[in-house]
């Protein structure tokens, strides 16, 4: 999944999505879905596209940050770490 390359599309439906690049059709597997009500969408300062674009690298950032944050808390202290 790491060489793979992804897309953000707008499907017929209004509805955002993240798909494998090159899945076209509206009823190519979606892995992400996201929805904007008309309220935000009205009040949007961003491109609808742009505005889920931030949120998601956002997302993907903290889980990122947390991921690492939990593989450093599991590594025992090699001996040139510990400070005396």
């Amino acid at each position: 999944m790491d060489d793979e390359v992804f897309e953000l599309v707008e499907l017929s439906s209004g509805t955002i999505a993240l798909k494998r690049h090159g899945d076209d059709s509206d009823n190519a597997e979606c892995l992400i879905k996201i929805e904007i009500g008309p309220e935000i969408d009205q009040n949007l300062s961003v491109e609808r596209m742009e505005f889920v674009r931030i949120m998601l690298e956002a997302g993907f950032a903290e889980a990122a940050d947390r991921h690492q944050s939990c593989y450093e808390e599991e590594l025992p202290l090699q001996h040139s770490q510990v400070l005396h």
